[in-house]
């Protein structure tokens, strides 16, 4: 009998024990660990503002008007256009450009999409020259220069989140100002004689359309702080004559920076 009390007593001993052991223990770990939840370095949401600077090199074609200017300056002193028309080769030219843009973007999971407009000045700017001649008796020579100085985009923008990162591509609508300067001097004989004063300059400036396509990469510095390298390419619609389109391309390479609110 006394063997069996002690025994019931060690079994309750035993139990009450167990069960203070089970109620210390952290439910966490009888849960298992918990689920990673993904946070997004960056929110791209919303609006930013920011500038830019680059380089940029584009393929001009001088002499739009210097066939008409040329030929209703010689008019009053009775000579006519008779050296054919102006037409110089593509003229290559580079220049360091620079300016800002702002945009707004919507995020919807890893993808970005959003509306970005930009400005850039520069002097990019092509020169083109040529004599008219007529043998053994006058020559004329001229010149033209053409310089597109400021230019603007209005642009759709569309991108997926790596990490930290944003690719991008973008295209949409561009417009530049232009501004042309044509010069023709006096019509002299073989001697350097001047036979008809008919130096004239003109200068004159207007604004040309056309599209714009590009792509690169944001890079979330801070939430607020966001670095940038692009390329963009623009052609604009310089005019067109005896049916052939004369275009205006420009190549951008660029880095920027900008701040999101």
């Amino acid at each position: 009998m006394r063997k069996i009390v002690l025994c019931v007593a060690a079994s309750v001993g035993l139990l009450g024990a167990t069960a203070s052991q089970a109620a210390d223990l952290d439910y966490d770990v009888l849960r298992g660990p918990a689920e990673d939840v993904y946070v997004a370095p960056i929110d791209w949401s919303g609006i930013y503002v920011g500038g830019h600077g680059g380089y940029s090199a584009a393929n001009v074609r001088p002499g739009r008007t210097l066939d008409d200017f040329t030929a209703t300056s010689l008019a009053p002193f009775g000579y006519s256009l008779n050296g054919g028309p102006f037409v110089p080769p593509s003229t290559n030219v580079r220049a360091t450009t620079y300016g800002a843009f702002a945009g707004y973007n919507i995020q919807l999971d890893d993808v970005v999409v959003g509306v970005e407009g930009d400005y850039t000045h520069g002097e990019l700017r092509g020169v083109a020259s040529d004599t008219l001649v007529e043998p053994g008796t006058t020559s004329l020579a001229r010149s033209s220069t053409v310089s597109v100085t400021d230019y603007g985009t209005v642009r759709a923008r569309a991108g997926y989140v790596v990490g930290s990162f944003l690719p991008f591509a973008t295209a949409g609508l561009a417009v530049a100002r232009l501004q042309e300067n044509n010069v023709i001097g006096n019509i002299i004989d073989a001697s350097g004689a001047v036979v008809a004063p008919t130096a004239r300059q003109r200068t004159s400036e207007r604004y040309t359309f056309g599209f714009t396509i590009g792509a690169g990469i944001d890079f979330a510095l801070t939430d607020n702080i966001v670095l940038r390298g692009e390329y963009q390419y623009v052609q604009l619609d310089d005019y067109t004559r005896n049916g052939k389109q004369n275009l205006i391309e420009i190549s951008t390479f660029r880095g920027g920076a900008a701040l999101k609110f």
